[in-house]
């Protein structure tokens, strides 16, 4: 267990929603440079698959510009940037999946997301697909990922619902810390990580909150925390407890900043910096709730962190890699 980090972390690390003040603090404009930019590259890497797809290739100052700016609020400021514009309709949805994925070379290296081998996911309600957050219609409460940063790519909207939620964990653990600092260890402390797939469990207690080189991450979805079969152990009411605090600060308006991501934005974000979450939402024939999701490992200049929660995302990349079938065909 790392030292337990016991003094209020500043901004603009820890932020709330009542110091945010909306979306707009987090939105970085594309400008027509990087318009014209991203239309030269669709069409210069038309029919390339997507892992060939580099940062080399994106190379453009207008888009580099842009894309250090998002790289520095995801790293060193809000741990969240939106870029927006142009709209997906601009270009056939290969060449869109294919300009995303390209953007998210700025920041990390991205994976395989399932056993289909889809590097680029598809978030919307499908019933045929095996049930998991990317496939239904649920509301989905604050929580991480497994990956160092994410992103989604918001392609069209729902009937009404599907608004999402970023809180800084940053800020949740701020509040902890303010209302029940004797809770803090028992999050540090963590619990075992059961593998998506394979359901075995973590060899080790993994944290939710960790502090490494004086930075705080925090890992979390309660999901995954649970007893193994084998363990004599049982799982601490303490634990239970401290989760529970934990999803009524991220879950409270003051902290949680929501809104609806508009077809044209995507939203960079630092997994271990910031909790995401989903309300419900509701299709129609007409109108389908589409988003596009990257998850990217940080190779080099990547947060300072616990290395079992480093350890998950290595799980599940092994996982999907394993797993790996023919992908089904879209209806």
């Amino acid at each position: 267990m790392t030292e337990i980090h016991r003094a209020i972390i500043p901004p603009p690390a820890a932020w709330t929603s009542g110091e945010l003040g909306g979306k707009a603090p987090l939105v970085r404009e594309a400008g027509p440079a990087v318009v014209r930019a991203l239309d030269d590259l669709a069409a210069r890497l038309r029919g390339r698959a997507l892992p060939q797809v580099t940062r080399a290739d994106m190379d453009h100052p207008a888009l580099n510009a842009l894309m250090d700016e998002v790289r520095a609020d995801v790293m060193e400021g809000r741990g969240i940037g939106i870029v927006r514009g142009p709209e997906p309709g601009r270009y056939d949805p290969d060449d869109y999946q294919r300009l995303y994925w390209g953007l998210g070379t700025y920041l990390g290296r991205g994976v395989v997301q399932s056993f289909f081998g889809d590097h680029v996911a598809r978030v919307e309600r499908n019933p045929d697909l095996p049930w998991r957050g990317t496939t239904t219609d649920m509301e989905l409460r604050p929580h991480t990922d497994f990956h160092e940063v994410m992103s989604l790519a918001a392609v069209s909207l729902p009937v009404e619902g599907g608004v999402s939620g970023f809180v800084s964990s940053l800020a949740v653990h701020n509040e902890v810390l303010r209302a029940r600092p004797d809770l803090l260890p028992v999050l540090y402390e963590g619990w075992y990580n059961v593998s998506v797939l394979k359901r075995e469990a973590s060899p080790r207690k993994t944290p939710i909150f960790s502090c490494t080189g004086g930075q705080v991450s925090c890992f979390y979805n309660r999901v995954f925390f649970q007893k193994p079969d084998d363990s004599p152990e049982p799982f601490p009411e303490a634990l239970t407890e401290a989760m529970r605090l934990m999803d009524q600060i991220a879950g409270r308006p003051d902290i949680r900043a929501d809104f609806t991501l508009e077809p044209g934005e995507i939203a960079f974000w630092h997994n271990f910096t910031v909790m995401h979450s989903r309300t419900a939402f509701q299709d129609s024939e007409e109108r389908r709730r589409l988003l596009l999701r990257l998850w990217l490992n940080v190779d080099e200049g990547g947060r300072p962190m616990s290395e079992e929660i480093r350890a998950r995302a290595r799980v599940i990349d092994r996982d999907h890699l394993e797993g790996q079938r023919p992908a089904p065909v879209p209806a």
